[in-house]
């Protein structure tokens, strides 16, 4: 019951959180839809005092379905700046994970762990494959609060991100979400479908194949469309638009399900884990990294536009600290004020899905 009650509230939350943020015009505040949308699930579940419980086939096809969007709109994009940016991005990665291992060997653990790479684009797996199965608990406790932490201060942060950079663009954008039967009913049905099997198939394949999920074959699903309908030649315009649309809105929700249930679960396990010396350490990182981001983006990266800057700033800022889906929301903020940006393409498969080998293998080499 209580599963039919939460997937019900979906869309009305959504469908608020969008009619306030074009009232107020948040956005111009980096106040987007899923920052709304995710206040107000938590408040209306805080006051009725029941958990936000979503089953995670659910989820999995939410954010599978944007996935499948990215994977559909990046074809266009490969090309070799594509390709430099992306190999870029992946020096930078290896670069931060080592940084932040390296200098946590000067704190005793828990402090040296947390301070450490561990969070960096979370991923549970890796938390297992690197830590005694009695600490993850507690190590996914901290991990949740600083999700927490980063996703409540991403608007602060872009505004301050905005005030260095000085984006010139003066862009934005407001999200479509109309559904129609006739024009969407069709794909929004071929999509979940679609995506059930991919996880089907992933499920299948994830005890010999490491780190390969089901968004990664969503991914490739989605370029493997676009190549197909670019071959026989037609006419994609309308269903990228629709797609584009698709994607964004199950973001949009998916991040609204994951913020919510990361608040529940902190607030289950405060009593247990939390410690203040510890919040003020993460906090410390969080600025830290805040700074840091922000310096070596407007430092090293002048060729870029104010949009790609403050994507790569947010970026960096994000998948550093905790899960990609701050990331992608901090991107998508970023974007639809700032501009578009084609960083936002690349981001997605190195930080989602490649990063994880890097991480892994570099941990493994740093602590022999």
């Amino acid at each position: 019951m209580i599963h039919t009650i939460s997937i019900m509230s979906l869309p009305i939350i959504y469908y608020i959180s969008r009619s306030l943020a074009r009232f107020f015009s948040s956005e111009r505040y980096y106040l987007s839809i899923p920052y709304m949308g995710s206040t107000l699930a938590i408040l209306l579940y805080m006051s009725q005092s029941q958990p936000f419980d979503i089953p995670e086939i659910v989820e999995r096809i939410f954010l599978s379905v944007f996935l499948f969007s990215i994977g559909y709109q990046t074809v266009p994009f490969l090309k070799k700046a594509f390709f430099y940016r992306s190999v870029g991005l992946v020096f930078l990665t290896m670069t931060l994970i080592a940084s932040m291992e390296l200098s946590s060997r000067f704190l005793d653990d828990p402090y040296r762990s947390l301070f450490g790479s561990v969070f960096f684009a979370y991923n549970k797996d890796v938390l297992l494959y690197t830590f005694d199965s009695r600490v993850v608990p507690f190590i996914e406790f901290w991990g949740s609060l600083q999700l927490i932490l980063v996703f409540a201060v991403t608007p602060f942060f872009l505004l301050f991100a905005e005030r260095v950079i000085k984006p010139v663009s003066s862009f934005l954008k407001e999200e479509s979400a109309a559904f129609s039967v006739k024009d969407s009913g069709f794909l929004y049905v071929s999509l979940w479908l679609g995506m059930l099997v991919l996880i089907l198939l992933a499920d299948l394949l994830k005890d010999h194949f490491l780190f390969l999920y089901d968004y990664v074959f969503a991914m490739a699903a989605g370029g493997i469309v676009r190549v197909m309908e670019r071959w026989s030649q037609m006419d994609t315009q309308k269903r990228a638009r629709l797609i584009h649309q698709t994607g964004s809105l199950h973001l949009y929700v998916f991040i609204i399900i994951t913020i919510t249930e990361q608040f529940y679960s902190v607030t289950d396990d405060f009593h247990t884990y939390f410690q203040t010396n510890i919040f003020i350490l993460i906090l410390f990182k969080t600025v830290l990294m805040g700074v840091l981001s922000i310096y070596v983006v407007k430092k090293w990266q002048t060729s870029w536009d104010g949009s790609e800057m403050m994507v790569a700033a947010v970026a960096g800022w994000t998948f550093s600290l905790n899960a990609p889906v701050v990331c992608m929301h901090g991107m998508r903020t970023a974007v639809n004020k700032c501009g578009p940006a084609p960083l936002l393409f690349i981001i997605p498969p190195i930080i989602l899905w490649l990063v994880n080998y890097i991480h892994l293998w570099l941990l493994a080499v740093l602590r022999i």
